[in-house]
């Protein structure tokens, strides 16, 4: 899990990485659901407006385990955003990005095979790309809400949806 936060330390730096062009920086959160996954989840985002079309942003998904807490999902992924269309209120973006996606796994002993087995515990990360569509919907100078839904594509292939607000943090 160390190795995970500083990789996504890592990968958050680089979304701010300094630029002539004045910069928006946000970050934020909110719920999300991916659907072969099949459960919810929480996650943080952040986002850096590289121009008036072109933003990054880095997001990691904690997925609420499931079966009794034996299985748990995460994902972690980087893109970029392209800016369709805005106006004063709201605003629409196409996503594509890196995404990795992890999945363990608990699994305990049978009972009566205690002598036979030990309790273990097994792992996978699978690697793939996402694209999708981002909108934001302002609320007041330093705050959006937005939603956001994609489709990732690699070893793990599913739909997610997120519903969540951005602060941001400079202008």
């Amino acid at each position: 899990m160390k190795k995970l936060l500083g990789i996504l330390a890592i990968a958050l730096l680089f979304t701010v990485v300094t630029n002539e062009v004045k910069a928006q920086i946000a970050v934020g959160g909110g719920l999300g659901y991916a659907t072969d996954i099949s459960s919810p989840g929480i996650f943080v985002k952040g986002t850096y407006d590289i121009d008036e079309t072109w933003s990054g942003a880095a997001h990691f998904t904690y997925y609420f385990p499931k079966n009794d807490g034996a299985l748990k999902w995460w994902s972690f992924g980087v893109d970029g955003r392209y800016k369709l269309m805005e106006n004063d209120a709201y605003s629409l973006r196409g996503v594509a990005g890196l995404i990795v996606t992890g999945v363990s796994m608990d699994i305990d002993v049978p009972e009566g095979m205690e002598g036979y087995m030990e309790d273990t515990s097994t792992s996978n990360t699978e690697f793939g790309v996402g694209v999708g569509l981002n909108g934001e919907y302002a609320l007041g100078d330093a705050m959006a809400l937005f939603a956001e839904a994609r489709y990732n594509l690699g070893g793990a292939n599913y739909m997610s949806a997120q519903l969540g607000i951005l602060f941001k943090l400079g202008n």
